[in-house]
């Protein structure tokens, strides 16, 4: 069941009393609610098969990621990390 509720500082917020993987207690009416929330995104996996061995263009034959592309993925966003993925699906097995 949701609800609209308020807090003390005056916001409005959605809880959810079904849920109750992450709960809260509301000081002004002494209940406990479920805060609705969007759980994070998890971001793009590796493609990392742990065969890591390059060949002579300096491509993993594991997972066909540039010796650079490899060094670069711990740092990517989604954006940066979709587009190591899409030029790794053209390159040769």
């Amino acid at each position: 069941m949701q609800a609209t509720e308020q807090c003390l500082l005056g916001q409005s917020f959605l809880v959810d009393e079904s849920d109750t993987s992450r709960q809260t207690t509301n000081l002004k009416a002494s209940r406990t609610y479920s805060l609705s929330h969007t759980p994070p995104k998890e971001p793009i996996a590796s493609p990392c098969i742990g065969m890591c061995t390059l060949n002579d263009q300096d491509i993993c034959i594991g997972c066909c990621r540039t010796l650079n592309e490899i060094k670069a993925w711990g740092d990517a966003d989604d954006s940066a990390r979709r587009a190591i993925l899409e030029r790794v699906s053209k390159r040769p097995p």
